[in-house]
């Protein structure tokens, strides 16, 4: 009685591979293809853009590019300063491109240049979701650059802007000042950021 059982799904298994293997590698039928959603066609990219008129010096420094660590001469890290700052100062550019271009910066600029971080915050093509941007792109530098920006934000930013600079400040200094912007100088003053 085993033993027929063990023969019975032994040959139950062996059709039932074969059905699978049978299946698998037959060619599908004219129906099936010809229902095959418009989705499953092949990609053709569009055609290429006429470039715009473009700074030289903008075009050679992408976001992409900027996201590289600064090169070791000084005149060709000032360049790629000034050109990225351009681009986020650019309000003609699709907000993305600033967006990504303020997170790049903030990751790559170095420390002698961090105080142009500073002029950005009070620019006035700077938007809300900007400032936001460089807010949270500066998280990785020291903390007394942090609450700078924050205060700078904090003095120029827009409302939601703000309140992300009142959290950053207060987490930088435990106290809670609300809108108060002399108060809020002072205790990082108090505070000793580095």
């Amino acid at each position: 009685m085993k033993r027929r059982r063990l023969k019975l799904g032994l040959l139950l298994l062996v059709f039932t591979g074969c059905v699978v293997f049978w299946t698998a590698h037959r060619a599908p039928s004219p129906e099936h293809v010809a229902a095959a959603p418009p989705t499953a066609r092949r990609f053709v990219p569009p055609p290429a853009v006429a470039p715009r008129d473009v700074n030289p010096r903008v075009a050679a420094v992408s976001p992409e590019t900027a996201s590289l660590p600064p090169a070791l001469d000084p005149a060709v890290d000032e360049t790629r300063l000034d050109t990225l700052g351009g681009i986020i100062l650019d309000a003609t550019r699709p907000a993305e491109e600033r967006s990504r271009t303020v997170r790049a910066l903030a990751g790559v600029i170095s420390a002698e240049n961090e105080t142009h971080l500073l002029f950005l915050v009070s620019a006035t093509t700077m938007t809300d979701r900007l400032r936001i941007d460089l807010i949270e792109a500066s998280l990785n530098r020291p903390l007394r650059l942090q609450a700078e920006i924050a205060l700078a934000v904090l003095a120029q930013g827009g409302p939601d802007a703000r309140v992300l600079a009142r959290t950053l400040l207060h987490s930088l200094t435990d106290r809670d000042h609300g809108e108060d912007l002399s108060a809020w100088q002072e205790a990082v003053a108090a505070s000793r950021l580095k």
